[in-house]
This record gives structure tokens, sequence and C-alpha cells, in this order.
């Protein structure tokens, strides 16, 4: 009998049920096994039945991965349940796992045959495991979205409003019921923006976090609210290139021999919202301290402005790692204080905090 080097579970999640797939991998010639199949309901009981199924299937000493997909939201309460009842669960792009389907040229698509493919993916890469967010900032993370998609809608009713005005023969119970809408999403946005704040006098992290990036000029409570509810309080990374990755920052190069000369450009594959939260504090940062030098040298290399405000975004955001990994208030000019002159000493009583430099 072939002795098990380790177990994949593949979890196909739809709304109303997933597909499983479990795979293992032999210790004698690497070959894969098919350890079993089956279909669960994607509900609390469902879940339940899910795990004890995977005990029930996993060998004593053989390490057992349970692979999904980020499926919008209908993997979040397996992942829990999952994580609760001690597995190790990973969750990936989708799109990651498509790509790794295309090698085996597989035309037909089906729950099992993609439960399969996600089964063979955990087996053949090293994943990073899943780490649920903390309850404030889940609940930090869907209020930020919440005040986003008001935002999104208050735009988009000003914009009807300005062409409603100014249209000939316009209706003028159309721009009354415009103008009620916007009163109507401004009272729901300050409500949201009033639930995300009393999170801070129930939480001293949550609040320390806040105050920590806000000491960095151009970055509010709602920007701040942004970034640590989509990254959990910055715990998720261990190094800022995690986090200039997750957030889309990270540089795309395109060159090959003497003939393919791309231009250079983010990837823009991360996390759509921390960028956006960052644009506005870096229009403002970038006349301020390290971020102006970041933003000049970058225009003056590029001679273009996004290319620059890009740039400084990817320093924000650096900087706001660094703060919270050293606990430390953002002092400007930090990095050019003479630390044999006292600087550090005179930087340390700001806030009665130790400061940390933005490089």
């Amino acid at each position: 009998m072939k002795k098990l080097l380790k177990q994949c579970a593949g979890t196909d999640i739809g709304k109303d049920d997933f597909h499983v797939r479990l795979l293992a991998l032999t210790s004698t010639d690497h070959s894969e096994k098919s350890c079993g199949k089956r279909k669960f309901n994607n509900d609390p009981k469902g879940h339940h039945e899910y795990a004890d199924w995977l005990e029930a299937k996993n060998p004593k000493g053989v390490k057992l991965t349970v692979v999904m997909e980020a499926t919008g939201v209908y993997y979040e309460a397996l992942a829990y349940t999952l994580h609760q009842r001690g597995f190790t669960v990973c969750v990936e792009l989708p799109n990651k796992i498509k790509n790794f389907v295309r090698s085996f040229n597989e035309n037909s698509k089906t729950d099992l045959i993609d439960a399969q493919a996600i089964a063979r993916f955990g087996l053949q890469r090293n994943l990073r495991q899943w780490e649920p967010y903390s309850k404030m900032s889940r609940m930090l993370k869907l209020l930020g979205r919440e005040y986003q998609q008001i935002e999104d809608k208050r735009t988009v009713s000003k914009n009807q409003l300005h062409a409603a005005s100014y249209a000939q023969g316009g209706s003028q119970e159309t721009i009354v019921r415009l103008t009620e809408m916007i009163a109507l999403l401004d009272r729901q946005q300050k409500l949201v923006l009033d639930e995300m704040e009393g999170l801070l006098s129930e939480d001293d992290r949550l609040a320390r976090a806040v105050d920590l990036l806000t000491s960095i000029h151009g970055v509010g409570n709602k920007t701040a609210f942004a970034i640590i509810g989509e990254t959990d309080g910055l715990k998720l990374f261990t190094s800022r290139a995690q986090l200039i990755k997750y957030s889309g920052l990270d540089v795309v190069y395109k060159q090959s021999g003497t003939s393919v000369n791309g231009k250079t450009r983010i990837s823009k594959k991360g996390n759509s919202r921390i960028r956006k939260a960052l644009f506005f504090p870096s229009m403002s940062a970038k006349n301020n301290g390290i971020f102006k030098e970041v933003y000049d040298r970058q225009y003056e290399r590029t001679k273009c402005k996004m290319s620059a405000l890009v740039a400084v975004q990817r320093k924000l955001l650096i900087t706001m790692y660094a703060l919270i990994k050293n606990d430390a208030f953002y002092i400007e000019n930090y990095h050019k204080m003479n630390m044999e002159d006292g600087g550090l000493k005179g930087a340390d009583r700001h806030k009665g905090r130790p400061a940390v430099a933005a490089s």
C-alpha cells in the first residue's frame, strides 16, 4: 500500500452547494491518488458535514490542506467554519486556478472537474495559509465598502442632477427627486461613518492604528478605515512587498531581447479599494516631505503626473506598513534629521510616541 505524503481537498464553491475532490500525493512515485469526492450544501449543516467527512478521510499524520477559490462571499462561511475546526485553509484567486488549468489542456468544465483542478493546484503549490479577519476589522471592512458604494451612488446622482438642471425642457420633478436622493445618500453616509467611528471606542488596537495612520499629512479617518479594513490592520502581511502586490501597485515589466520593450506599469491585479482609498491622500501628500521628493523624482524621470502620483501612493502604503509594524507616529522630514544632533530625541517627543522614517 502506497504511503501518502499529503492530501488536498479541492473545493469548488457555489451559492447553494459546493463540490469536493480529495486527492493525495504518494511517497513512492509522487503520483496523485483519488481519495474521494462529494457534494455538500453550502449552509452551516453542510459545512460541518464536510469537516466530519474530511476528518474521516484523513489518515493520522498526513497533512491535509483545503483549497478553495475566493468566489464572491460564498466561500467565507465555509472557510471560517473549517478554520475553527482546526483545518489548514487556503483561499486563492480564481484567475490563478484558471491559468493553472490551461496547462492541462482541459476543455471540459464541470463542478467536479473544477474541484479536481483546485486539488491538483494545492498539491503542486506551496500556498499561503488563510487567516480569518478579526471581528472589528471585518466589521470595518464591510462598513467601508458600504460607504464607498453609497459614495458611488451619490456621484451618479449628482451627475444626473447636473444634467437634468441644464437639460432643455427637463422636468422640475426630476430635479426634486434627485435632490432628495442625494440628501438621503448624504444621511446614509453619515450614519455609516458614525458607526465606523463608534468602533474605535470598542477596540483600543483599532483606535491606535487609526491614530498612527492619520499622523501622515493628507490621511484622514476614512482612508485609515479603508486601509485597516481591507488588510485586517496590515496583519495579513509579513513584508511590504506582499502588501504592494496585494494592492496591485507592484510594477510590471515587459521586455525581451531588442524587439520588445513595453511601457512599465503597475499590475492593478490586487485590491482596487486600497488604490482608490490612496488616491486623494496622495494628491495632498505629494506636496510634503519625502512624498514630494518621490513625486518630483518620478515626474522628472517619466514626465507623467499620474505615474508620479502612483509612486506617491506606493510610498504612502509602505509608510503605513512601517508605522503599524513599528507602532510609531509619522514625522515629516524624519529621514533628514541628524541623529547625532538630537533629531531622534526630538522626534520621539511627538505625541509621546516613537517616530519612524518614511523610507
